[in-house]
């Protein structure tokens, strides 16, 4: 807690976290050019980024994002791998942005951000102009 990093990878190898609460950091997780990334069991609360991730990859399953002010997940140019279901996004600043590769597929993540001031609902992806999705409860 407390930290500018709970966890900080650069030009690393693989990097993997699981069952663990990383709270009231700027970064929960902030990796730069890494190989892979695994995280499963997690949940970041209270962060300014619960994820941060430049390049490589990332196996996300069964993690939670609360209350983190910038971005709950944030990633330029990382090929997604595993997304499951099993992750929650709820009152985020921003829910989930990807820069940099096609949008993966959240048809079965639970989004929600309920309707505060400097709060913003919303997905983001790109390259592809039109692909924000609003979410609206779960």
């Amino acid at each position: 807690e407390h930290a500018t990093y709970a966890v900080y990878g650069n030009s690393t190898g693989t990097i993997s976290v699981s069952s663990v609460v990383l709270r009231n950091n700027n970064y929960g997780i902030n990796a730069i050019t890494t190989n892979a990334i695994s995280v499963s069991d997690c949940q970041f609360q209270d962060n300014s980024y619960g994820i941060k991730i430049t390049g490589g990859s990332i196996d996300l399953a069964s993690t939670s994002f609360t209350g983190n002010t910038t971005y709950g997940f944030y990633s330029t140019g990382v090929a997604p791998g595993l997304l499951d279901a099993n992750m929650v996004f709820t009152d985020n600043a921003t829910a989930f942005r990807v820069d940099g590769v096609a949008g993966p597929n959240l048809m079965s993540t639970a989004l929600s951000t309920r309707m505060t001031a400097g709060t913003s609902p919303w997905v983001r992806t790109t390259p592809s102009a039109g692909r924000v999705w609003r979410t609206a409860g779960r």
